[in-house]
């Protein structure tokens, strides 16, 4: 996938949560070829979760993710999601978003 509308690959992969789906993407990303120093797991931060899904009527699992993404400090991040209602708060957080599978 090329990083913020250029040809090459993104330098680091950040994955937000590390339940079931993110497990499984990390080992797929590590069976690839991908190194840890490139793949980030996200920490969840209760407090601004709460914040968010409160703003924006999130589910808490989905507000971790946008908090989580709010901290990686990467001006090529995207947040890509199927949910509308996530990537609207990532959006109003100036995040780059992309909707996928909808």
């Amino acid at each position: 996938m090329a990083a913020s509308g250029t040809d090459r690959a993104p330098d680091t992969i950040a994955i937000l949560g590390g339940g079931v789906m993110g497990e499984t993407l990390l080992s797929g990303l590590l069976r690839a070829g991908w190194s840890v120093d490139e793949v980030l797991l996200s920490e969840r931060r209760p407090e601004r979760a709460a914040e968010l899904a409160d703003r924006w009527a999130l589910r808490g699992y989905d507000a971790v993710h946008c908090a989580s993404a709010e901290r990686i400090d990467a001006p090529d991040l995207v947040v890509a999601s199927g949910d509308k209602e996530v990537l609207a708060a990532c959006a109003d957080l100036g995040l780059a978003t992309a909707l996928v599978g909808g």
